[in-house]
């Protein structure tokens, strides 16, 4: 970071950025778009007690809502699984209040439409990993409540097939199959929604003055190096 500038200074700067420039995209997704720059936002307003963060968020967030459409992907970068996790984040952190099964009915059942057993993508950010991990941070919102799965039996049924298959290979699918598994067995999950954020999101540096030549979101742009300040 600049030694010119503290902490408070620095991060004040990225979220002007932010806030004159970030309605612009039409990316709403978490790794590049407006979901990603809510969370820091929400972060950002809790580190500060400033409404006018938390305002901003809301503001953005509504957008996310109103902009989504039948076209929205669904895989976890850019698209409902990366939105929907987004959404479990800050209700599990106490972000926003609700029910997340009220909240993300519609994103659940949009999710469901795409067969396990046919994706041929495993990658995290744009396949069947990724999918599975939403799936993941979903049944942890609920895992003491068995009565509010939020998936259809045969919808996770067909996962089980899927874990079944990709659990002995070291890939994140494979990874996130033996979690599966460990649910479908009623064992304890070793699994929470707050390690994504600085473990596979956020930039692996802080950087200085040259956040307002990145792009906006969370993944390498100037949200990701402000909310890594925030939570180093």
């Amino acid at each position: 970071m600049s030694t010119i500038l503290d902490k408070s200074q620095y991060l004040l700067r990225i979220a002007r950025h932010l806030i004159v420039n970030s309605s612009y995209t039409d990316n709403l997704g978490l790794f590049d778009g407006k979901i990603g720059i809510v969370i820091f936002f929400a972060h950002l307003a809790r580190y500060s007690r400033k409404k006018i963060y938390d305002d901003f968020a809301g503001k953005l967030l509504d957008e996310v809502y109103a902009q989504i459409h039948t076209e929205t992907p669904i895989n976890f970068k850019n698209g409902l699984c990366g939105i929907g996790w987004s959404m479990e984040y800050l209700l599990q952190n106490d972000f926003i209040e609700g029910n997340s099964n009220d909240v993300l009915a519609g994103i659940d059942e949009k999710i469901m439409e795409r067969d396990p057993l046919r994706v041929c993508d495993k990658s995290f950010e744009t396949g069947a990993a990724g999918i599975l991990f939403y799936i993941l941070t979903r049944l942890f919102s609920t895992k003491h409540k068995t009565n509010d799965i939020p998936f259809i039996p045969s919808y996770l049924e067909d996962w089980y097939t899927v874990s079944l298959k990709e659990s002995q290979q070291q890939t994140d699918l494979g990874y996130f199959s033996n979690l599966f598994l460990q649910w479908k067995n009623n064992k304890e999950m070793n699994f929470t929604v707050n390690k994504l954020l600085p473990n596979v999101v956020l930039p692996s540096t802080i950087m200085d003055e040259e956040f307002i030549y990145l792009p906006f979101g969370l993944k390498n742009g100037c949200a990701g190096i402000g909310l890594k300040n925030i939570l180093s």
